[in-house]
């Protein structure tokens, strides 16, 4: 299979990666300082800003990065992820992390952006009329907040999440970055 330049180029940087990997050291994985999950807004830059601002670093967290920091399903990606680093590295917090001011222009602006990607409008629009999955992604806007709070609770309340293990929400104020719970 013959890949674009992009892909080829993204492959000879693996390489380069998988090579550096290789001599240097690798964490045992299964020690007791990889206790937290971070589950992030995918936003560019977001994950890494984020566990600055929360003082931590890659390799002492399990980090979720996903749209909107949002877990929609009880047994979707985002909570089979956490139950996945619970059970594997015993995790005791699960720490949710919005950003501040990304929700509702990128609510608003999902259906404009897919149509500006090649998507055709009538087919959106004839998938969103008829699937309540399709429009609640497309359509439904929701604060930063509001999109942390759904996912802390779904997580608190999973029947597959162990009771000793703890959900926290917070919001990270671009700006600033600055972090504040979110109750």
């Amino acid at each position: 299979m013959e890949y674009p330049q992009r892909i080829v180029n993204m492959l000879q940087r693996n390489q380069g990666y998988v090579e550096a990997r290789a001599r240097r050291r690798k964490p045992d994985l299964s020690g007791s300082w990889c206790k937290t999950v971070v589950v992030c807004d995918a936003l560019p830059g977001l994950p890494r800003e984020a566990l600055e601002a929360l003082g931590l670093e890659l390799g002492e967290v399990v980090l979720v990065s996903v749209a909107g920091a949002v877990a929609d399903a009880v047994y979707g990606e985002v909570a089979r992820s956490v139950l996945a680093a619970v059970a594997r590295y015993q995790v005791m917090d699960v720490i949710v992390v919005g950003r501040d001011g990304a929700a509702p222009a990128e609510a608003g602006l999902i259906a404009a952006e897919l149509v500006d990607a090649g998507l055709s409008p009538a087919y959106l629009e004839r998938i969103v009329r008829s699937d309540a999955g399709a429009a609640r992604v497309v359509e439904e806007r929701r604060t930063c907040d509001q999109m942390v709070r759904k996912t802390v609770y779904l997580l608190r309340n999973h029947p597959l999440v162990p009771r000793t293990v703890s959900v926290w929400g917070f919001a990270l104020e671009p700006e600033s970055g600055r972090v504040r719970a979110v109750q």
